[in-house]
């Protein structure tokens, strides 16, 4: 079906896939189309005043882009029993959009269930709910209260609070019938006690539970960048022996349960932001996992001298606090590593790179370009030592 507006410009249009199963027809995927296209935004009240040679303007109004370059929503169906009956229910909406269809938004629905309380089991059901609700508000209080404080500092009489905070918080992640968005909700403040009080081993033991519960569920990108998140909030407490341990962990459940093609896109997109340390990190392991597959190597081969190039110029750098906070983590990542060792390390690595392309019978464009990339950085390691 497709929709057009009084001017017969397209708004959407939407297709829906069937399957047969048992003699019957079900919904199986519904897929929605909705094509760019402009926008008139107003501004609250008497709008903007922009200032231009001396000459007021007022603007109350603005022409934007609605879903610039499009978007493209898919949701798969699954079939449900409930009671006595099959259903098609959404289990899975992914919002993809630009030219490269990158995934913008996705959402993953389970544990569909009947529910026929009786106003007894309506009443306990409100009882457990408020109970993690209050629980909830107090442990935003304490992460408030001791973000960038250290265990020792904790008021005497808010000790036992947490711990019992932390005794309520394990029991409801451990409940058989809770949703995943709740298990990985508790295990999420469950992480952030351990932090709170300095309990090392326990923050290992509930990020490991949190990957696994991902990997579970098939959330296999929220394995990236959830699991990437809690390593990174270490670093930024400067729990820099603690995120190496997260670290490891992660790199090991990503590589299992993640393919080259979501990998090597997330990679490309930590660089983007200056992540370096801890995606060299994941794809020095990638590489090792995907020796054979030469193409995929020879991406994440080019990808990791990048991110070491970066690493080396960063430390070069006289005053790297006025790079900002990302900058100094990157730099606290390798302090006892030391710039002469990562030099080696990049230098190893971009032999390793070229032995890769030198495998590549048929290079594409694209790996032609990296090739590129790669010779630009060797040229900019040679410039840097003759300095």
């Amino acid at each position: 079906m497709e929709f057009f507006n009084a001017k017969q410009q397209l708004l959407k249009s939407v297709s829906y896939e069937y399957d047969d199963k048992g003699g019957k027809t079900y919904l199986r995927r519904q897929t929605v189309v909705l094509p760019e296209r402009p926008l008139m935004v107003g501004f609250r009240g008497e709008g903007m005043k922009v200032t231009l040679d001396g000459k007021e303007y007022q603007y109350r109004d603005l022409e934007a882009t609605h879903h610039r370059d499009g978007r493209r929503c898919t949701v798969e169906y699954e079939l449900v029993t409930l009671g006595n009956k099959k259903v098609a229910l959404p289990a899975n909406v992914t919002v993809r959009g630009g030219g490269d269809e990158r995934v913008l938004r996705s959402v993953r629905m389970m544990n569909f269930k009947q529910v026929d309380l009786d106003a007894a089991g309506a009443e306990e059901a409100a009882r457990r709910f408020g109970a993690v609700i209050a629980d909830q508000r107090e442990y935003q209080e304490f992460r408030l209260k001791y973000w960038k404080k250290a265990p020792k500092e904790i008021e005497k009489e808010d000790v036992e609070a947490i711990e019992q905070l932390r005794a309520n918080f394990e029991k409801a992640a451990d409940v058989m019938d809770i949703s995943a968005g709740e298990q990985l909700k508790h295990l999420n403040i469950l992480m952030q006690l351990d932090r709170i009080v300095g309990d090392q081993a326990q923050l290992e033991r509930h990020y490991q539970q949190y990957l696994s519960t991902l990997g579970e569920n098939k959330l296999f990108q929220m394995t990236l960048v959830g699991g990437y998140g809690v390593i990174e909030t270490s670093m930024f407490q400067g729990r820099r022996a603690e995120a190496g341990k997260l670290l490891g962990r992660w790199v090991d459940a990503v590589l299992v349960i993640n393919d080259a093609e979501s990998i090597l896109p997330f990679a490309r997109r930590q660089l983007a932001k200056k992540r370096l340390w801890t995606t060299i990190k994941l794809l020095e392991s990638f590489s090792a996992r995907y020796h054979s597959r030469i193409n995929a190597r020879f991406e994440a081969d080019v990808l990791k001298c990048t991110a070491l190039g970066e690493l080396c110029k960063l430390l070069r750098t006289t005053d790297v606090a006025k790079k900002g906070l990302i900058a100094k983590v990157q730099t606290d990542w390798v302090a006892s590593i030391g710039k002469d060792d990562l030099e080696k390390m990049l230098a190893a690595g971009m032999g390793e790179a070229r032995r890769s392309f030198g495998g590549i019978l048929e290079p594409t464009e694209s790996q032609q370009a990296l090739k590129k990339q790669l010779d630009k950085l060797d040229k900019e390691i040679k410039q840097a030592k003759s300095q």
